[in-house]
């Protein structure tokens, strides 16, 4: 199995579910046919090679290889793709090259907001508006036990709660809004004092969505539909109240 994560324009945790499916597409990616050996400028144009609408670039032994990929012809289901060292413009199946052909960020990135173990923290601190909360972990699996403000909790309910933090996906590409507010601050301490402070800001980004930032890094939200009720349980699972 392997990981991924995106280097540039950003850090960030990749989708490994979508590139393992670009690696393995990579594998098998052959063309139907030669649709033209014209590369001109008018030819590529014609075809949406001239600004392709996608680029591939991967190196294997030591050489950088780039697809591009330009319109796609929806009568024979294929699009048009041209490879770096070679004149011609190819037809691609799309059910073998549709799998990353027309992938954006959020294919790209991984939609989990959250993926680390309770196993592996140390403290988590949630902070909604002017109320924060510091749960601490110790033990693990069955013993594991988790307390706040000097009192333990029901290990159960947390996990149920720590469940739905696991759950919340991102759904869409976003841009940070300017002088924006704060609806949820997670600040993540782990055991294993190598592993660096993880902190994870949910700034509202419009009436039903908000942006995410992870270490001051973000491209993508969640909708406030799944956040909210995350907002309201945090208090609950502190106050030791069985949440649904």
């Amino acid at each position: 199995t392997y990981t991924y994560n995106v280097t540039s324009p950003i850090n960030y945790e990749a989708n490994t579910t979508n590139l393992d499916a670009i690696t393995t597409a990579l594998q098998s990616l052959s063309a139907t046919s030669v649709a033209s050996v014209d590369m001109s400028s008018s030819s590529l144009s014609n075809y949406g090679l001239l600004n392709p609408a996608y680029t591939l670039t991967y190196t294997a032994d030591g050489k950088d290889t780039t697809l591009s990929f330009g319109n796609a012809d929806a009568n024979s289901h294929t699009v048009y793709m041209t490879v770096t060292g070679k004149s011609a413009i190819y037809q691609v199946d799309t059910s073998s090259a549709a799998t990353f052909y027309n992938y954006d960020a959020n294919s790209i990135l991984s939609n989990a907001v959250l993926s680390d173990s309770l196993d592996t923290l140390k403290t988590l601190t949630v902070q909604t508006g002017s109320t924060s909360h510091t749960f601490s972990f110790s033990g693990s699996s069955n013993s594991l036990k988790v307390q706040t403000d000097g009192k333990t909790l029901n290990t159960d309910n947390f996990q149920n709660y720590y469940q739905s933090l696991l759950s919340l996906s991102t759904r869409g590409t976003a841009s940070k809004p300017s002088n924006p507010s704060t609806a949820m601050t997670l600040t993540l301490t782990f055991r294993d004092s190598k592993t660096p402070q993880k902190t994870i800001i949910f700034y509202p980004y419009d009436n039903d969505k908000d942006y995410v930032e992870i270490n001051g890094v973000g491209a993508l939200y969640v909708y406030n539909s799944d956040l909210s009720p995350l907002i309201t349980e945090t208090d609950q699972v502190a106050a030791d109240k069985k949440i649904s």
